[in-house]
């Protein structure tokens, strides 16, 4: 299902026979219905797509909830504003949701500006007005499908993604088209196109708006994401839980259980040890009162040359998360549900640490006292000694904090770090902690939570822990209250600790796929390696395949995780080859 629509603008549109050609083809050929039409701009959804016209001509597209959780109908205050920048601010800071905010330009110049929810459940895609139109849409083929895009590949995007390969920045893997990030707005006129910052997550991170206490942030983080996931489940009516047993997921589950929602329960598991959750997940399902179903993930479903969504823009579907998207798909169909629900995000927003970061923290905004019971903590989370984690928050506060991902340069020919434009939040205020750096740009990564989500073209797809009050919510939270008495998430678990099966509560492990995926590369890796040396990424000559025949010829099993880098080569070089 998902979100679909076109918008097109430009100085092209004031030409009423160009306007009424495009109003055919989109209406026609594209099965869409014409939306919302200004002087400035048409907008084409799918009839499932929510539209909603506000006042001035301004358009907001997707779903849209107040401060309750409500859905939100009547937006006539906005008609009171000074301006679209004040309309802008008011939505940020009294509803939230998933959508997008077309506000039209001045008379006859063609333009427009589109805001995009922070928690970036629409995509948005947008070329600007350099042949008297532009669009902004949710998926390129129906551009494609109108002549206003030519879906050529841009090879400097390929190179920066085969050493950065989870990295966004908005730029994409078609030339001359972008795509807005999430928080932000995109300005179009007279073929000028800019983007500026809405909301920022560095707000929530300045001292004034802190929590201070465990209970207090705790109190915070339950009624937050109980509402949140109210809202969406109620919305949709009857949904998918995607569960896996772990602490995020069910903590969604067992707020669905309070909602008017028809609940359906799903988990993996692997034929190889670490990826057996079952156990959790069915007590979750107890406590919900609702049936399980249990899947065994085999290993063709995971394919390093699976077929990918025609939409898909950015190479981000590897051979695990088709092979979850085949059975979340075909599970959804089978129970009729409108939505697909999960936990994605949770180890981000709840603050699962894995080093000394929130010692360095304490050390800098509370002094000595705090830093020293930090530490504490985090020997004991870490199973360390003391001086080991003092030693390392030390480490931590000395060395400078990356801007941007670590580069990867495994089995390229070209041994150089190519420039990588940070992503916006990067942009570190002076005097921000260690921690919340961190934190802002683990944030920025769970965009690709959704860019590898295929089945959002089938059903809607919600992420509840990336709803932007929860994001808010927990970015009050300091990073030495998650580890608080040596419990990661330590917060989440206080918020939800009446609810959650004991077990589940307690448990401190975590479930993985890796040894599934090495299992996939033992049984495929002879394959992969005639994928890449017969593939466009070689053609280019971007690989190192000598270096890569000498790291495969090893009979055994990586006890690493580098193997992975092979499956991030498949999946560029797969997204390729679809696109031509």
């Amino acid at each position: 299902m998902g979100y679909t629509y076109l918008a097109t603008f430009g100085e092209g549109l004031t030409s009423e026979s160009t306007r009424l050609s495009l109003r055919t083809h989109a209406t026609e050929r594209l099965g869409l219905r014409l939306a919302a039409s200004t002087g400035c701009f048409d907008l084409f959804a799918d009839s499932r797509t929510p539209v909603l016209c506000l006042p001035d001509s301004q358009i907001l597209l997707g779903h849209l909830f107040d401060a309750s959780g409500r859905a939100a109908t009547d937006l006539s205050a906005l008609a009171e504003l000074a301006d679209f920048k004040q309309a802008r601010k008011h939505i940020l800071d009294k509803y939230w949701g998933e959508y997008l905010l077309f506000q039209p330009a001045a008379a006859g110049s063609g333009g427009l500006t589109v805001m995009r929810d922070p928690s970036g459940g629409v995509p948005c895609l947008y070329s600007g007005a350099r042949c008297g139109t532009g669009f902004v849409t949710s998926d390129i083929t129906l551009a494609g499908a109108l002549g206003m895009c030519r879906e050529s590949i841009d090879w400097n995007f390929i190179s920066r993604c085969l050493i950065y390969p989870n990295a966004r920045t908005g730029a994409i893997g078609l030339c001359d088209v972008e795509e807005l990030l999430p928080g932000r707005s995109l300005e179009v006129q007279r073929a000028n196109a800019v983007t500026s910052e809405e909301w920022s997550p560095w707000v929530f991170l300045s001292g004034g708006n802190r929590h201070t206490n465990l209970e207090d942030a705790a109190i915070d983080i339950r009624s937050t994401v109980e509402r949140s996931v109210r809202a969406w489940a109620e919305t949709d009516g009857t949904v998918l839980m995607e569960l896996s047993g772990g602490l995020d997921s069910s903590i969604v589950a067992m707020c669905l259980r309070n909602t008017s929602a028809s609940v359906n329960l799903c988990t993996v598991s692997t034929p190889v040890a670490g990826g057996d959750e079952t156990v959790y997940a069915r007590q979750v399902a107890d406590a919900l009162g609702a049936s399980l179903e249990c899947h065994v993930l085999g290993f063709d479903g995971a394919r390093h040359d699976a077929p990918l969504p025609p939409s898909a823009v950015v190479p981000c579907i590897g051979p695990l998360q088709g092979a979850v998207d085949a059975v979340m798909v075909a599970a959804g169909t089978a129970n009729g549900v409108k939505s697909h629900f999960c936990g994605a995000g949770g180890d981000t927003v709840f603050g699962s640490r894995s080093n000394a970061s929130p010692a360095a923290d304490a050390l800098t905004e509370k002094g000595i006292r705090a830093c020293l019971s930090a530490v504490h903590d985090i020997a004991t989370l870490h199973q360390c000694t003391v001086w080991r984690a003092g030693r390392l928050t030390i480490k931590k506060m000395t060395r400078p904090a990356p801007l941007k991902p670590e580069p990867d340069l495994a089995f390229l020919r070209h041994r150089e770090a190519l420039p990588l434009e940070p992503h916006p939040w990067a942009r570190f205020p002076v005097g921000s902690l260690r921690g919340d750096r961190e934190r802002v740009l683990d944030l920025a990564g769970t965009q690709m939570f959704r860019d590898d989500a295929p089945r959002g073209g089938v059903r809607w797809v919600r992420m509840p822990l990336l709803s932007q009050p929860v994001v808010e919510a927990c970015l009050r939270v300091p990073t030495w209250l998650q580890v608080s008495g040596g419990i990661n998430r330590a917060v989440a678990r206080r918020a939800f600790r009446d609810v959650l099966p004991a077990d589940v509560h307690n448990r401190r492990s975590k479930g993985t796929f890796v040894a599934y995926s090495g299992s996939v590369y033992q049984r495929s890796k002879a394959v992969m390696r005639q994928f890449l040396a017969e593939g466009h990424l070689q053609e280019k000559g971007l690989l190192d395949i000598p270096a890569l025949d000498t790291y495969l010829a090893s009979s055994a099993p990586p006890r690493d995780r580098s193997f992975m880098r092979v499956f991030d080569l498949c999946m560029i070089e797969n997204w390729v080859r679809r696109q031509s």
